[in-house]
Parts: C-alpha cells; sequence; structure tokens
C-alpha cells in the first residue's frame, strides 16, 4: 500500500487511516535535503505523533517527484525518473542495473528505462533534455554543484561520435561546465564536482540542464543516467578507501597546449 502527503505551511501533516504494518517512508522537497528514515511502523488505525527535521539545501536523489523537467526530439529512449532497468551490450553494461549506492531507495533519471535488449530503448533520432527546477545559488560559499552520471556510447557503423553534455542557465545566458565525449564512454557511474564560478556568476534564478542526443545517420547506441544532484558549499570532497585511480586520458588527439 503507498499513501502520500503534502505538508501545511508549518510543516504539519496528516494522513488518512492506513492499515497496520512496517512502511517505508520518504520525505522531501526542493530546497531541502531529502530524507528516508528507518521503517515506520503503524500499529493502529493512524500514524502516531511523528518529527522529521530536514537540513536547508538543494539536493535530490530522485526518491522523489520534485519537480524536473523532461522534453526531447527522440522518439525513444527519452529521459525517465525510475529504478535502473539494466541492458548489456557485447559483455559491458550499457544501461545501469542499479542507481548510485548509498542515497535513498534506489531512483535515477535514465534514458529509456525499459530493460531488454541494448537497442530496444536506448536514444535514438534525436536528443533529450533534463532541465532542474530553479534553485538559488548565491546564499552559498563557493557554491558547486556535484551529481553523479552515466553515459555508454558505442556500437553503430561507424566511430560511436555522440556526447553527455551538462549546462547551467542564469535564465539568460546558458554555459557547458562539463561535456562527455564517445572515447569517455563507460559502464559506470561516476561522480562531478563542478565550482559554479568557474563558469557563470551564480545568480538566484538557475537551473542545470542535462542533454544527451544520438547524431544522425550514424545511429550508435547511447544510453544515459543522471543521480545524486546537490549544490553545496566549497569544494570539500572525501575520496572513499579503496578507490581505483582514472586513468589519464588525453583529448583530441594530437593535443596541444601544456598542463
Amino acid at each position: 500500500f503507498t499513501f502520500q502527503t503534502l505538508t501545511a505551511a508549518d510543516g504539519s501533516f496528516t494522513f488518512p487511516a492506513v492499515y497496520e504494518g512496517a512502511y517505508t517512508a520518504d520525505i522531501g522537497a526542493w530546497g531541502w535535503q531529502g530524507a528516508c528514515p528507518p521503517d515506520l511502523v503503524v500499529n493502529g488505525a493512524a500514524i502516531p505523533n511523528w518529527v522529521v527535521e530536514l537540513e536547508v539545501g538543494y539536493a535530490d536523489d530522485f526518491a522523489l517527484d520534485l519537480g524536473w523537467q523532461v522534453s526531447a526530439t527522440a522518439p525513444r529512449g527519452v529521459w525517465e525518473r525510475g529504478g535502473p532497468a539494466g541492458t548489456m551490450y557485447q559483455g559491458e553494461v550499457a544501461n545501469p542495473y542499479a542507481d548510485v549506492p548509498g542515497d535513498c531507495r534506489d531512483k535515477a533519471y535514465i534514458t529509456g528505462n525499459s530493460g531488454g535488449s541494448a537497442s530496444s530503448a536506448d536514444v535514438d533520432e534525436g536528443g533529450t533534455l533534463l532541465t532542474s527546477p530553479v534553485f538559488d545559488a548565491t546564499g552559498l560559499e563557493d557554491a558547486h554543484i556535484r551529481y553523479s552520471y552515466w553515459f555508454f556510447n558505442a556500437g553503430g557503423s561507424s566511430t560511436p561520435d555522440d556526447a553527455l553534455r551538462i549546462s547551467l542557465t542564469d535564465g539568460v545566458d546558458t554555459v557547458l561546465i562539463q561535456e562527455v565525449p564517445a572515447p569517455f564512454s563507460a559502464s559506470e557511474w561516476r561522480f562531478s564536482n563542478i565550482r559554479i564560478a568557474d563558469h557563470i556568476q551564480p545568480t538566484t534564478a538557475m537551473r542545470l540542464l542535462v542533454y544527451t542526443e544520438d547524431l544522425e545517420p550514424n545511429g550508435h547506441l547511447l544510453e544515459a543516467g543522471f543521480d545524486q544532484f546537490a549544490v553545496v558549499p566549497n569544494a570539500t570532497t572525501q575520496v572513499a578507501e579503496g578507490h581505483q585511480e582514472e586513468t589519464l586520458h588525453i583529448w583530441p588527439v594530437p593535443a596541444t597546449g601544456t598542463c
């Protein structure tokens, strides 16, 4: 059984009578850190008094629908929110089988999330765009955007040439903050931590745009995923114990310049 409720302006909420049992609970609102507390046990006809405190901050692990928008020119492979339905291509994972571990529940935004064969619902003959709700990045010291992404590009009648592009807009200007081209395709979730001021001045009316497109006429297998979005202060990160170092890639080839 599933029950839903919305809080009043003061945060109070009520449920109708619910069946006895143990329930999972997902709690969230745009502009607040979500929560998924331990199972709630209901022993009577109504949920007892219950207080859950949310921390202020923009974050979304997609356990709930907090208002992201999806548009597309592609007839299939459009962004959708749900538990990933994995697919395989020549021994590699094309569409992920699970979302990023450690967040609430098992949902993420995935392109063409129907399972089956790798070619049954990948992005084809166009593109698909995922757009965040508006957020205010001015109240944080040295604001950063954090997220995890999936990008897989293979197959086709020529060398794969698609990309995943992630941008920020302030409502007037739009800037690219990360591009993942075909040579960086991989069967894994990857983490990004992007300093907003390196690309655009933080404002009170920002949105994140996540776009991928199957370039024609040489269509390739194209799958993308997006999870664990957050807007946070400063660049402090921790690397999990046992983390494997990434291989350094140079692109384009030949390349010029120094580092």
